[in-house]
């Protein structure tokens, strides 16, 4: 997925697949996917919308990188 988003960032039918995807990874047990799924929601912009509701909830995780990506994205 992060792979497609790098190659055609403004591609909607790669993000529609991706968001969803990346809203899950949020909830990851390892630390650097959280950064990272948040890292990349922030990238897709207003295409990221739906995972408004996870990267809020992202904003009270343990590791300080993934709490600052979620504020960021």
């Amino acid at each position: 997925i992060w792979a497609l988003l790098q190659l055609e960032p403004d591609n909607a039918d790669y993000a529609e697949i991706a968001v969803p995807r990346l809203a899950a990874g949020l909830s990851n047990e390892l630390p650097r996917v959280r950064k990272e799924s948040a890292v990349t929601l922030g990238k897709l912009g207003e295409k990221s919308a739906s995972a408004v509701p996870a990267l809020q909830q992202a904003l009270a995780d343990e590791i300080p990188e993934v709490r600052v990506e979620a504020l960021i994205a």
